[in-house]
Formats: C-alpha cells, sequence, structure tokens
C-alpha cells in the first residue's frame, strides 16, 4: 500500500514524516514542511490576511541556488583586518 506524500500548504514542497509544523485557517488544520513557512503561515494568518491562502493563483517562489551564492559576497566581512576598521 502507498501513501501520498504531503505537500507544505505554504510552499508546496514536501512535509516530512512526523513533521509537527501545522496551521489552522478556518478550523481545517494543515501541513506544513518546516519552521520557515510555519512562521510565515503564521504570521499572514495572524495578519489577517489568511485570505492570501484562498485567492493565490500559484505556490510563493523558492529562494534558488543564486540566492544562496549572493550570501557569499558578505564573506568578505569575515576578515579580522577589515572587521578593526568598523568594528
Amino acid at each position: 500500500m502507498s501513501t501520498k506524500a504531503l505537500s507544505c500548504y505554504h510552499c508546496g514542497s514536501p512535509v516530512p514524516d512526523g513533521a509537527p509544523w501545522r496551521i489552522v485557517i478556518d478550523d481545517t488544520s494543515h501541513s506544513l514542511c518546516c519552521p520557515g513557512c510555519e512562521a510565515v503561515a503564521h504570521a499572514i494568518v495572524d495578519g489577517g490576511l489568511e485570505s492570501y491562502y484562498r485567492y493565490r493563483t500559484e505556490l510563493p517562489e523558492r529562494p534558488d541556488e543564486r540566492q544562496a551564492a549572493k550570501a557569499d559576497t558578505w564573506s568578505v566581512f569575515d576578515d579580522p583586518g577589515l572587521q578593526s576598521q568598523f568594528v
């Protein structure tokens, strides 16, 4: 017997087995894939914007590898010599 994998209610990614992250909207509990999606979903709902989920036409964009590579741009500031000039 196969089981259908759950998709994250916020981003659509697979939900890991036993994942504890959930959001309740209109008395319906929805599974989430990670604490990040849980935080964003709660911010949306707690801000009174739960209609976002009702009216969205596609899943939100996910960060891609190019954005992760941009994080390395800031590694120049890890240099102690450079830090001594402003820290």
